[in-house]
């Protein structure tokens, strides 16, 4: 009897697991990357040693605007190649983000940082803000 029902609890955590993640990827697919981005976050428990899906959680984030959830990504994506890489988009992303912050409101010159350039709008804007910095300092010296 105790061997049927450790059978049956283990079988639920299997299938509820695949579950999670397939309403993930199902809300991913169907561009509902709010959803599944608040969802991955309410059972991030349950995958987070899953890097495609830590990965996948990290873009529905993204792509939903929710670019403060990405740490915890950044910090479990490292044993495979692409999983390094989207750590390091995350990476960019979330520093982008606070140097932004850090440049507008304490006034402080972000103009000289570097940063590669990737297609989400933060990284737009902080690749636009240091260009205008840049021309700002420059007209200012001369």
């Amino acid at each position: 009897m105790r061997l049927l029902l450790f059978f049956l609890v283990f079988l639920t955590y299997s299938f509820g697991d695949k579950i999670i993640t397939k309403d993930i990827i199902n809300l991913y697919k169907s561009g509902e990357y709010r959803k599944a981005c608040n969802y991955g976050f309410r059972v991030f428990e349950k995958f987070k040693n899953d890097e495609n899906m830590v990965s996948l959680y990290g873009i529905s984030c993204l792509k939903a605007g929710y670019v403060d959830r990405i740490g915890i990504p950044i910090l479990l994506l490292k044993s495979s190649k692409s999983a390094r890489a989207n750590a390091a988009l995350f990476s960019t992303i979330l520093a982008q983000k606070k140097l932004l912050f850090y440049a507008l409101f304490d006034n402080v010159d972000i103009s000289s940082l570097v940063f590669p350039e990737t297609d989400h709008i933060i990284s737009k804007i902080f690749t636009l803000c240091c260009l205008l910095l840049q021309e700002i300092w420059i007209s200012g010296r001369s």
